[in-house]
């Protein structure tokens, strides 16, 4: 908390000053000087022996810095009334070539810090390989229903029901709430989400088909309709969780085109990409330089 942080902070911007290539302005300090004090007493409207808001007072290597930018500066850390020495003008002044060397390579920190840089064209490399798989295959897998249809058709053999039941599956904040849903729910099934509803947050359930090997179950079960299973504990937040079983599918089923739909479109996924990546070869065919290929091999 005090003031050895900004000391450093100066110190910092002295010895990356050389390194933005800072250029002082050819302009005098005693024109700038009245300038400024012109420009703030009319609100920022001067003209003061060729200077006004559009002249270059410094530069760095990629920028220069007008006298309108020093003036809004000055006007936003300084009244114009307490504008009233020569000493409190340098203080500023000095200030402000240190704010402005800092925004600077802070805006162009790829050019003057190599990991920066290779971060920066990972991320935007990464956006860029987001926005064109979204494009051509994840976004266009979601929407196309008709080719999604069609691809299910003509694969229906992958999209089966192994042994799997109609499950409701409900997760408990402890175990004596589970004791006590499992109560309530024993020969009740059908009202299960006003059983489980009316403890708030601290009991969630959802009810669906799944196959049997999905279930959570402690050890080998005999799975029946009506079968209520022991509790697992989830180790990642200590909750509770069982299955009510309301019927059981023992033999292999057709998925509908619903019940498959999550799989389909992953599976559709693979095959716009396939596709998209077949094209791209064709028209960026890859030449692999053989014999260096085999030196490093």
């Amino acid at each position: 908390k005090d003031n050895r942080l900004e000391v450093s902070k100066k110190e910092l911007i002295q010895k990356k000053m050389s390194l933005l290539k800072y250029r002082p302005s050819l302009v005098r300090a005693e024109d700038l000087y009245t300038f400024t004090d012109s420009a703030l007493k009319k609100n920022g409207h001067a003209s003061v022996k060729g200077i006004n808001n559009n002249t270059p007072i410094f530069s760095f290597a990629k920028q220069s810095i007008k006298a309108g930018d020093w003036i809004s500066f000055a006007k936003n850390n300084l009244n114009g009334s307490a504008f009233n020495s020569r000493s409190v003008y340098d203080e500023l002044y000095k200030k402000y070539v240190s704010t402005a060397a800092d925004e600077y390579y802070r805006k162009n920190m790829d050019v003057y810090n190599a990991d920066y840089a290779k971060q920066v064209k990972e991320f935007k490399e990464a956006n860029l390989l987001f926005a064109i798989m979204e494009k051509n295959v994840w976004g266009r897998a979601n929407t196309d229903t008709a080719g999604l249809l069609q691809y299910y058709n003509l694969h229906k053999t992958k999209y089966i029901w192994t042994s799997s039941a109609d499950v409701i599956i409900v997760t408990c904040n402890s175990d004596t709430l589970v004791k006590e849903m499992q109560q309530k729910l024993k020969d009740n099934f059908n009202d299960w989400r006003q059983i489980t509803g009316s403890k708030g947050t601290d009991v969630t359930a959802d009810s669906s088909r799944y196959e049997l090997s999905q279930l959570a179950v402690s050890n080998k079960t005999n799975f029946t309709a009506g079968l209520i299973t022991a509790p697992v504990k989830n180790q990642n937040d200590g909750t509770y969780t069982f299955n009510c079983l309301m019927k059981v599918y023992n033999e292999p089923g057709q998925r509908s085109f619903e019940d498959a739909r999550g799989m389909v479109i992953g599976d559709y996924q693979q095959v716009l990409e396939d596709k998209w990546l077949g094209e791209l070869r064709k028209k960026y065919p890859v030449k692999v330089n053989e014999a260096l290929f085999k030196s490093i091999q």
